[in-house]
């Protein structure tokens, strides 16, 4: 069952407005970039426009299908982790500070964003996987390119991580992170044709909705984990 400060239904809804926004700001911003390499790389213009889109759709059912596997890990964690209300109390306020951190660097001003990037394509193995199937134009390809992609730490991806670890279950953490993967494949998908458009027009707007929101959350959290502790 989902423990947070909000009901499930009422959390998935903020997820999914949450992801919406985010999806067309940060990740245009920070994954529209595999997406426009990819699509110069990938994608044959031979192809006909429903053999392309099939395989954009490929590509972010494989991040999305990454998104869940961390979900049902980060979710089994919070389920297991917490064994008290005060404990529980204390990692609801270190995930909403967490979360708040998160929301101010969707506006960065101060530079927090260079501490909450790791480069997890310099492993060796991944690397070289990773460089195959961007070469590779063949179906299966866009589906694992999407996987490794789907485990790129980001700060969108760190914030709904911490969303899991709050629902206390596993299966809710996997939820959670489906919708979040769903809401993120529309923008991602058109990239390719309104990346101008959109960075030059609304980027900012999300952003700063986004982040309002995220400080938001993480402020519900912080407080309900406070309740928690003072019981």
């Amino acid at each position: 069952m989902m423990s947070m400060s909000m009901s499930m239904p009422t959390s998935y809804v903020a997820i999914f407005t949450i992801a919406i926004l985010g999806s067309f700001s940060h990740c245009i911003g920070m994954c529209g970039g595999f997406v426009l390499s990819y699509t110069s790389v990938k994608i044959d213009s031979s192809w006909s426009k429903k053999y392309q889109a099939l395989m954009h759709l490929l590509y972010g059912i494989g991040r999305t299908t990454s998104y869940v596997v961390l979900g049902v890990i980060f979710g089994f964690i919070g389920q297991n982790i917490g064994v008290n209300l005060f404990s529980k109390g204390i990692l609801f306020i270190l995930l909403g500070v967490l979360m708040f951190i998160l929301g101010i660097s969707f506006i960065d001003k101060i530079g927090i964003n260079k501490y909450l990037k790791l480069d997890i394509l310099e492993i060796p193995i991944i690397k070289s996987i990773h460089f195959k199937t961007f070469k590779s134009k063949k179906a299966y390809s866009f589906f694992i390119f999407g996987v490794l992609n789907g485990f790129i730490p980001c700060g969108l991806v760190y914030f709904f991580l911490s969303t899991s670890i709050i629902s206390s279950s596993a299966q809710s953490g996997a939820i959670g992170m489906l919708i979040f993967g769903l809401s993120t494949i529309p923008a991602l998908f058109i990239v390719g044709f309104m990346a101008n458009i959109i960075k030059n027009k609304f980027v900012k707007i999300f952003n700063y909705v986004a982040s309002f929101l995220i400080i938001s959350y993480g402020t519900i959290t912080i407080l309900k984990g406070f309740m928690m502790v003072l019981k």
